[in-house]
């Protein structure tokens, strides 16, 4: 399969990859050494090929030589082309994201394994003064009526009302899509500082309807040190 890609290359190219195969065979010792590099992307290619392949090219031979760091190959390529700013997720603050909400539009983060936006959010609370009035219910059996009780309570007082993990309560999703359907009908019931947070993996049994009218945001964990070390900070 590798080979395959290599010829394919270099008999559709436009001769850059010219007798590149060849080379690779005559001078198996030296494609051996760049190839067990740690960074093979950030080194010259032998021969002539550093010069004849461009940054786009040198990928096709990541792709032949270290499948397993495509991914990271491809960051350097658009760092070294158009910048570090393009290469990083930019981090979606608490603050932007409330500015897209209202009392009837929640704010629904979308859980992945490893990533809790819990911390994040009690974080936003604290500096918005709402330490106090941040109800946190964690769905399970039985919580189900605890929970519209909190919201019907905090629509009155403006409290913030977060619905941990909805997903383990699928027989209340009806009841929940319920209740966000509500809010636009009677939001002149509703106080103006409240809001709705709701936590889920994703499900198949997840209201369709809350989706549509909410915000999303997907939470995903830090991927390296270097963005571990970004989020702690």
């Amino acid at each position: 399969m590798a080979w395959d890609i290599m010829y394919s290359a270099e008999l559709k190219s436009a001769g850059q990859f010219a007798d590149i195969t060849q080379h690779i065979v005559e001078n198996w010792a030296e494609w051996k050494k760049w190839m067990q590099n740690e960074q093979p992307y950030d080194h010259p290619l032998p021969g002539e090929y550093e010069e004849k392949l461009s940054g786009f090219d040198k990928l096709v031979v990541m792709k032949v030589f270290r499948p397993e760091m495509i991914a990271q190959s491809c960051s350097t390529y658009i760092i070294k082309e158009i910048g570090q700013f393009y290469a990083e997720s930019p981090s979606v603050s608490m603050a932007t994201i409330y500015d897209d909400m209202d009392k009837t539009v929640p704010l629904i983060f979308v859980l992945s394994s490893g990533a809790d936006p819990t911390s994040q959010l009690l974080k936003f609370a604290q500096e918005k003064g709402y330490t106090e009035r941040l109800i946190a219910i964690s769905l399970g059996q039985g919580q189900g009526p605890v929970a519209k009780e909190h919201i019907k309570q905090a629509c009155v007082t403006g409290d913030w009302v977060m619905l941990q993990n909805c997903h383990l309560l699928s027989s209340w999703m009806e009841e929940l899509e319920k209740i966000v359907l509500e809010f636009k009908e009677n939001q002149e019931e509703i106080n103006d500082d409240f809001r709705l947070y709701l936590t889920s993996m994703p499900a198949p049994y997840f209201p369709v309807s809350v989706l549509q009218n909410s915000v999303k945001l997907t939470t995903e964990p830090p991927k390296g040190m270097k963005a571990n070390l970004k989020r702690s900070w």
